[in-house]
């Protein structure tokens, strides 16, 4: 049992470990949109510094057409300068229409910023999320595994308990079925000692009365044989009395006397 429950503290410990070297910071990525909307305020920016340069151009040429005109008063060094300053002016308008387009550009920028700002916010929070998870889900197994060894070894008690209750219950049963046909048997030997002390008892008494009524017989043909003895000189004077009587004799049974 403890080298068991040591091998699942140890599982549990790895997975955790090999769980949290997979939680990785997320890398901080430029959405393509907001690489793209810079790209073009660059481009924009870039522009109007050219124009500006090329504004500044004019302007001197215009100062010198300007310059030029004044000394000579002629009417080609004056459309000169005003050819010179419509340039300047379309230059500058042209400045005003990339600053118009920069402006767009850049609420462009920060609304694809914004919006990429929100992704990656939400993209950071899942993946706190995860590692949060995947941390909850290691320390679910730690505890999983302490709450398994710690009912595995309520179980296993109450299991030897209520199996010790019922071996006991059996030995029990078994004891006193055992003592019960251990008594039957015991009874049915005594009744076969008892009929045949019986039939031993009868049996002796039947050889004595036997004995005894051989005995009897003896006794009688004893008996009878000393009367025989002495019957002869009666039944001579019996027959001396009849021959002067003219009557035969009678004849005399010995009697024989039952002995009990």
């Amino acid at each position: 049992m403890p080298k068991a429950k040591a091998k699942k503290k140890s599982a549990a410990k790895k997975s955790i470990a090999a769980k949290k070297t997979s939680v990785k910071k997320a890398k901080v990525t430029i959405s393509p949109a907001v690489v793209k909307a810079q790209e073009a305020v660059d481009k924009l920016q870039k522009s109007i510094i050219t124009e500006k340069k090329t504004q500044q151009g004019l302007q001197k040429k215009a100062e010198a057409a300007k310059k030029k005109a004044a000394k000579s008063n002629k009417v080609a060094d004056k459309n000169a300068v005003k050819r010179a300053r419509a340039g300047v002016t379309k230059s500058g308008e042209k400045i005003a229409a990339m600053r118009i387009k920069v402006a767009d550009a850049k609420l462009k920028l920060n609304r694809v910023s914004a919006d990429a700002k929100a992704k990656a916010a939400i993209a950071a929070v899942d993946a706190k999320v995860a590692a949060r998870a995947e941390a909850l889900a290691a320390a679910d197994e730690v505890a999983l595994a302490k709450a398994t060894a710690v009912f595995e070894a309520k179980w296993r008690k109450s299991r030897a308990a209520a199996t010790k209750k019922k071996l006991t219950a059996l030995t029990k049963a078994l004891k006193s079925k055992a003592v019960t046909e251990a008594k039957k048997a015991a009874a049915k030997v005594a009744a076969a000692e008892k009929k045949a002390a019986q039939k031993a008892k009868l049996a002796e008494r039947k050889a004595a009365a036997k004995a005894k009524a051989a005995l009897k017989k003896v006794a009688a043909k004893e008996k009878l044989a000393t009367k025989k003895k002495s019957a002869p000189k009666k039944k001579v004077a019996n027959k001396r009395v009849a021959k002067k009587a003219g009557k035969k004799p009678a004849k005399t049974k010995p009697k024989v006397t039952k002995e009990q």
